[in-house]
């Protein structure tokens, strides 16, 4: 079966592609010209830093909401229980994907025309490329970051009707003889099931949004720049690899159940 999708692992490859550069951007600007101790308390930094990011953003795509869901078929008065996971982060990454592209098309055409970097225009366009967020010498610029937040906002609310289908879950619990507790079957359970993915959406789109800005201020200040596993990269980077983990345990799961019934049927 298909392990992940052809663009999200494109989009993998070509940050990881870009990593060993970003080491050496990174040993240039904190490491190169000192001695053996800064080198070494450079290096350690850096190190606690970025796994400390790899945590928290693990952390946020692997969270997730249950919830509870009871079965009507009851045994001698026992009703068993289940549960409706709904992730933190409810689109994945691609509110995060839908914005950095729309940011980048001012930044690209600036590339073709060149005279679009004069005047208002100009720092209209240097306002949205993230390397100038959060910087003393031009506050003004981080008003990009501001755009950022409303733009994943936005695709956050619109990619989740395509995500969930709150009407068609309802229907499935009612089919399959399940009920939320507390809610009525139809569509009370279709609006309470609405309201808690909509909260989880825009409570997970805030956090991970977050967690970017904290990345992006720390790059920027410390004049590391804009690095291949910074901001929106690395949340990229580590949901496809968490996506492609889940993928292949999933698989193995599947052959060894396989395994297991010609083993049985073989009498071996």
């Amino acid at each position: 079966s298909q392990l992940g999708s052809g663009i999200s692992m494109i989009l993998l490859c070509n940050i990881l592609s870009s990593v060993p550069s970003d080491m050496i951007t990174l040993y240039k600007t904190f490491a190169s010209g000192h001695g053996i101790a800064v080198k070494l308390l450079a290096c350690g930094i850096i190190a606690v830093i970025f796994i400390a990011a790899m945590i928290a953003c693990t952390a946020l795509i692997t969270a997730t909401k249950n919830i509870p869901v009871k079965l009507s078929g009851k045994i001698e008065g026992y009703c068993p229980k289940q549960n409706i996971p709904i992730p933190l982060i409810t689109c994945n990454v691609m509110p995060y994907i839908f914005a950095s592209s729309l940011l980048s098309i001012p930044l690209l055409l600036e590339r073709f025309f060149p005279k679009l970097g004069d005047g208002v225009i100009g720092k209209i366009i240097a306002s949205l490329n993230s390397s100038n967020w959060f910087l003393a010498a031009h506050p003004l610029r981080s008003v990009g970051a501001i755009i950022f937040i409303v733009l994943t906002y936005f695709f956050t609310l619109f990619y989740i009707n395509f995500a969930f289908n709150p009407q068609e879950m309802a229907l499935n619990l009612k089919r399959q003889g399940a009920f939320v507790a507390g809610r009525r079957p139809g569509k009370p359970t279709e609006d309470y099931l609405s309201d808690i993915i909509r909260h989880v959406a825009v409570w997970g789109n805030a956090l991970m949004i977050l967690l970017i800005m904290i990345i992006t201020a720390i790059c920027n200040l410390s004049g590391a720049g804009t690095l291949s596993l910074s901001g929106t990269s690395l949340i990229i980077a580590v949901s496809v690899t968490y996506d492609l983990y889940t993928r292949v345990l999933g698989e193995q799961k599947v052959r060894n159940v396989s395994t297991g019934k010609k083993r049985t049927v073989l009498g071996l």
